[in-house]
């Protein structure tokens, strides 16, 4: 999209991918201190946040200047849900966290899988290349979670919302140390 549709030159590439970089590494320090304060309203915002940054891509995207800018924009919120995720994750298999982490990242990539095939279909049977961020942030609106995660951790097995499990200012994780 950088170079067919925006038009930048093919060697201006390898300087945007690092821009992108710093916008994830940014996005998941926020993402972290997010999810510390509010976990459910910090995912539900930042899954709104990447739907959003990802329509404004397509719609500045015959400026180079503000795609430029776009690049970082886009990967802030992109890897800002990680942290929260993770917590989610280390909270509800409080016993076994190795194995729930072994398995994590794996589960991104399987997730990915899906969102690379429909990609694919878009840019070569669909409405093509200028549609492909547009198509990405109506999805990651529509799997945008409509009600409170519950997950089983009170001592008597009712379940109790993640923001139980992980307190404000807290490095713990069901009474355990994160």
């Amino acid at each position: 999209m950088l170079t067919d549709v925006t038009g930048f030159a093919d060697g201006t590439i390898p300087v945007l991918l690092p821009t992108y970089g710093v916008g994830a590494a940014v996005g998941n320090v926020i993402g972290g201190r997010l999810s510390d304060r509010a976990p459910m309203a910090a995912q539900l915002g930042l899954l709104a946040a990447l739907a959003a940054a990802l329509v404004l891509i397509r719609t500045v995207s015959g400026s180079m200047a503000l795609t430029a800018i776009m690049v970082f924009v886009v990967g802030a919120p992109g890897f800002s849900v990680i942290p929260g995720t993770q917590a989610r994750v280390l909270g509800t298999a409080a016993e076994a966290p190795t194995p729930a982490m072994a398995v994590n990242a794996p589960a991104y990539q399987l997730a990915a899988a899906p969102g690379a095939w429909l990609g694919g279909r878009v840019v070569n049977d669909g409405p093509g290349l200028r549609s492909i961020h547009l198509i990405a942030g109506r999805r990651s609106g529509r799997r945008h979670p409509r009600r409170r995660v519950r997950v089983a951790s009170r001592p008597d097995g009712r379940p109790a919302d993640l923001g139980e499990l992980i307190r404000p200012g807290d490095r713990r994780v069901n009474g355990r140390r994160r």
